[in-house]
C-alpha cells in the first residue's frame, strides 16, 4: 500500500502525537507500505520550520522523509487539477489548491491520503485514512 501524507497529519507526527504516530509505526513496519511526499507537504512543512526557525525539528523531517518517493508534478497532473477544480466550483464545492494538488498526487501514485481534514477532499474518490480517529489505521473510500 502506498500512503501519502497531508500537511496536517505530518505535523502531527512531527509533534509527537501519540495516535498518529501509533499509526504511522503500524503502517512503517508494513514491509509492503511505501511512503511518498507531495512537493506541495513539503512546501507547506518546510516553510513553516523555516519560519520557527526550527533547525532540529527540519532536520528530523528530512531524517523522516529520506527515503520516501517523491510525488512530483508532471503535465498531466496539472490538466486534471484544471479540470477537478473547474468541476468542484461549478456544483460550489471549491478547494484550495494546495489540498487539490495533494490530491492529485495522490489519486496519480494510487496512493491513501492520510488526513484529518477529509472534508476537505470529499467528492474526489480518493481513497482517505485519518489516523487521529482509528486505530489501527483502515482505509475508506468517500461517497462521490
Amino acid at each position: 500500500m502506498k500512503y501519502l501524507l497531508d500537511t496536517n497529519t505530518l505535523s502531527y507526527l512531527l509533534r509527537g502525537d501519540s495516535a498518529v504516530r501509533s499509526a504511522f509505526i503500524t503502517v512503517r513496519d508494513n514491509e509492503q507500505s511505501i511512503f511518498l511526499y507531495s512537493p506541495v507537504v513539503d512546501y507547506e512543512i518546510r516553510r513553516y520550520l523555516l519560519l520557527k526557525g526550527a533547525t532540529r525539528n527540519l532536520a528530523q523531517y528530512e531524517t523522516l522523509i529520506a527515503n520516501w518517493e517523491d510525488t512530483g508534478f508532471d503535465r498531466e497532473d496539472w490538466f486534471q487539477a484544471a479540470s477537478l477544480w473547474a468541476k468542484r466550483h461549478r456544483i460550489g464545492m471549491s478547494i484550495a489548491d494546495a489540498d487539490l494538488l495533494i490530491a492529485v498526487n495522490a489519486l496519480r501514485h494510487d496512493a491513501i491520503l492520510v488526513t484529518n481534514n477529509q472534508r476537505h477532499f470529499t467528492g474526489l474518490d480518493l481513497h482517505l485514512e485519518n489516523w487521529f480517529e482509528i486505530s489501527p489505521p483502515q482505509s475508506r473510500k468517500p461517497s462521490k
